[in-house]
């Protein structure tokens, strides 16, 4: 071999080990520490609450005060309780007049302040005050453009008031203004990026990002306060991801399909998992829908298919 042919495969061979080494400091992410975790069976809200039986429940929330409202889908009434599960007042009922429902599923406060119903079949975002008083709607609809819309699902707020609304059906997130005015949409049907398929849950992280479950897409993806695509939390154990809360700048991800609970870590890494059966419980979780810690160390979810709500507490062996 030549001299500068020498000199060439030495330099070829010191560039590809200098790459080796840096790619041995990414850590691929099945490889991340994996933490014990079980969620141990508490308690369970089932059966008739105001003479009515607990049918379908779905979206959850909670206030400044710690009481919980809970989504009644299949009786188009929203029940709230205390922070000790004691049931306190129920609105709604079918119908489209004011403080009626059609089949109402995700709900959020805006800033701590009113709450807002996803009235999916009345296609439109109902507004309530704390003592749970109507006070408007934003409308989900455009007479002009028929399709500009589909249904609403998950709901979220910026710092200013603008209102971002998952569009399951049209496989985008609907911006309005603070004044309820459609402002622009994001995302776009698509499998990459900023793109979408079908829509759920949408929350606001530790850092004021947007966390939106793109569950047909099998992900959650992370936009910027200016609806900016950031990135996205992808595993091959993702099937239908509806729901994500946040604890301790852990993500925990509810998966509708196989009624199991992923934890992510900040940087998106699975370091946990939570089976569809709570230890203790006596049934499997069956779609469920929506999550929430409502303490410390207390997982509250809406166990949709099985018709009630459960409550577990959270062991975690770091």
């Amino acid at each position: 071999m030549v001299p500068h042919m020498r000199i060439v495969c030495l330099m070829i061979f010191i560039v590809t080990l200098g790459c080796s080494s840096v790619d041995e400091k990414v850590i691929p992410q099945e490889t991340t520490r994996q933490l014990q975790m079980n969620l141990v069976f508490e308690k369970e809200l089932k059966g008739e609450f105001f003479g009515v039986p607990l049918n379908k429940p779905i979206g959850v929330a909670l206030d400044y005060s710690g009481n919980i409202f809970i989504v009644d889908a299949g009786n188009n009434r929203v029940l709230k309780f205390d922070s000790k599960l004691n049931p306190l007042k129920q609105i709604g009922g079918f119908g489209a007049s004011e403080g009626n429902f059609n089949f109402p599923t995700y709900i959020s406060f805006d800033n701590g302040l009113n709450l807002m119903v996803s009235d999916e079949k009345n296609r439109r975002i109902a507004r309530f005050n704390s003592q749970l008083q109507y006070v408007d709607e934003i409308l989900f609809s455009d007479e002009e453009e028929p399709l500009k819309f589909g249904f609403p699902s998950g709901i979220s707020f910026t710092n200013f008031g603008e209102v971002w609304i998952a569009d399951r059906d049209n496989n985008q997130i609907a911006i309005f203004n603070n004044i309820g005015k459609y402002s622009h949409s994001l995302g776009e049907f698509g499998y990459s990026g900023g793109q979408l398929s079908s829509p759920e849950k949408i929350i606001r992280d530790f850092n004021g990002d947007f966390l939106v479950c793109d569950a047909g897409n099998k992900r959650v993806v992370r936009y910027d306060e200016y609806a900016s695509f950031q990135t996205e939390f992808k595993h091959d154990y993702f099937e239908y991801p509806t729901a994500i809360t946040i604890k301790d700048e852990k993500y925990f991800i509810l998966d509708s399909y196989l009624g199991s609970i992923f934890c992510l870590d900040k940087n998106g890494y699975l370091i946990g998992e939570i089976d569809s059966k709570l230890l203790g419980d006596k049934a499997n979780m069956f779609n469920p829908s929506d999550l929430i810690f409502i303490s410390e160390d207390q997982l509250l979810i809406t166990d949709t298919g099985n018709d009630r709500v459960v409550v577990g507490k959270l062991i975690i062996d770091e």
